[in-house]
This record gives structure tokens, sequence and C-alpha cells, in this order.
């Protein structure tokens, strides 16, 4: 599952905005995002080397279609066969 890892969005929950693999090259982000980059990948090498994640199951999200608080998703681009449709309830805080 690692390649699928969005890295992008990885970083912006570091508070480091910006596009991976384009953040490296900032002049005032790029030398934090590569080592915290470094790090994330030595943190993947030990969980994998280690066992200490099992997936029993991965979803792709090929495509989706936002309808109100669900989430579609499709088979394919074609948009025929739903493979699942995610209710999410709001949230007023």
């Amino acid at each position: 599952m690692i390649p699928f890892i969005d890295w992008t969005f990885f970083f912006h929950s570091w508070k480091l905005n910006g596009k991976y693999p384009t953040i490296f090259e900032d002049p005032i982000k790029g030398n934090d995002a590569k080592k915290l980059f470094e790090d994330a990948q030595q943190m993947l090498s030990l969980i994998i080397k280690k066992k200490m994640l099992r997936a029993k199951g991965f979803l792709p999200f090929i495509r989706q279609i936002r309808e109100k608080m669900i989430v579609v998703l499709y088979k394919d681009e074609t948009r025929k066969d739903e493979l699942i449709k995610l209710c999410f309830s709001e949230i007023k805080l």
C-alpha cells in the first residue's frame, strides 16, 4: 500500500503546505520536508520489518462523486457499477 500514500496531504498534516515532490524545492520548507520524508521512510521500513501493522483490506478510491453527505465509489470511470456508498452524518460543533 505504500505506493498509494498521498505524500502531499502527509506534508499538509505537518503544516508544510506544498505539493509532493516539488515541496522539496521550496526555499523555505524544502529542507524540513526532506527531513520529515526521510523520517517517514525510516518509520515505514521499521513498521514493515517488525510487522507492526497488518492490512486486512484495501479500498482504492478510483473515482468518487460526492452527493450531499454521501460518497459513492464506482468500479471504474464509466460510473455504471457502484462498489459502495459511504453515508456520513453532519457533525455540528
